[in-house]
């Protein structure tokens, strides 16, 4: 129990970011389009999961932060690191919108341009991670006191919302059910996050390493069989569990990565503590690209482009708004 905790305790602050970058790549990969080959193929059907292995690690952060800050300081610091950089980004996103026009009309495809991406709400992962934040204080006293009932509860939960609306509500984030929908669909696993944070000495018995694991393997038998096997109501259930399952594949990243160079990991790095900026810029210039250069440029060097420009964007919209926000002491 020692080793293992060891293992992913202590090292967990190490690759944080690595961690971080790895889950960001993953999800900029499932929302490609231009390469349909594998391993791309591969993250085109299962690459939003980085989207749950960048809640886990959310999750670890919110109980961290709550432990050293009151709810004021919590919510101040949470305000500085999402509502400025959120605004930039959404703003010079829709900006770029309106002065393109009408050659890229169809970016609303999928994207859901408007007034509302100014504050970056055209993307789900903004309006769930919010409700994340406002809730993390309440989540914390209530995961101290009832630990085990209220994770099962959040995935009972969310196992009712994916049964019986995700095919209702589709990819439509922009009403309060499909909101409702994707938030509670991922607040297992943002609690289980913040679970192993607090409870780390019980967590890391052979009991809870075996039952994560399990959860995992019965997680990925699901998905393997799934498109012939089994029906998507069975699916609908299965799916929330990763929320147990996660901690094992992040204590199995951070096994290999600690056999990994330095300056291999740098790069991903890189991309972690960048991860929230490239988020917010790298589905429109994916879909830019797209619908401008897809008949005109070989599609591996297209993807290539347009993942190191997304780096950049956000490398730039990160020290614009540092610079901005520089100006109003009282943010920091």
């Amino acid at each position: 129990m020692n080793g293992f905790k060891a293992l992913f305790f202590d090292n967990f602050s190490r690759y944080r970011s690595v961690l971080m970058g790895i889950a960001m790549l993953s999800i900029m990969l499932s929302h490609q389009r231009f390469v349909h080959v594998f391993p791309f193929n591969v993250f085109e059907s299962y690459g939003h999961w980085g989207v749950d292995i960048f809640l886990f690690l959310s999750g670890m952060g919110m109980v961290r932060s709550l432990a050293t800050h009151s709810v004021s300081e919590f919510y101040h610091r949470r305000f500085n690191r999402l509502v400025p950089i959120c605004v930039f980004c959404g703003a010079l996103k829709y900006l770029l919108y309106l002065l393109i026009g009408s050659p890229i009309e169809n970016l609303k495809v999928g994207l859901n341009i408007g007034p509302w991406s100014v504050f970056s709400l055209d993307l789900w992962f903004i309006h769930s991670i919010v409700i994340y934040y406002l809730l993390s204080p309440l989540l914390y006293r209530i995961l101290k006191s009832l630990p085990v009932s209220a994770l099962s509860l959040s995935i009972l939960c969310a196992i009712i919302m994916h049964y019986f609306f995700a095919d209702a509500v589709g990819f439509d984030w922009l009403n309060p059910l499909g909101i409702m929908l994707y938030t509670v669909d991922r607040l297992p696993v943002f609690m289980m996050g913040m679970l192993v944070t607090m409870y780390e000495e019980k967590v890391m018995g052979s009991h809870f390493v075996l039952s994560a694991g399990a959860f995992l393997t019965v997680l990925v038998v699901s998905v393997l069989l799934k498109t012939h096997l089994i029906p998507q109501g069975f699916y609908a259930v299965v799916y929330p569990l990763l929320a147990l399952g996660i901690f094992s594949v992040l204590a199995g990243l951070i096994a290999l990565l600690l056999h990994v160079s330095s300056r291999v990991l740098a790069p991903f790095g890189f991309v972690g503590k960048h991860s929230l900026e490239i988020y917010l810029v790298h589905e429109f210039i994916f879909a830019s690209f797209l619908l401008t250069m897809y008949t005109k440029c070989n599609h591996a060097l297209l993807l290539t482009v347009t993942i190191l420009l997304s780096f950049l964007v956000a490398w730039c919209c990160r020290r614009c708004t540092d610079k901005i926000m520089s100006f109003f002491p009282y943010t920091h």
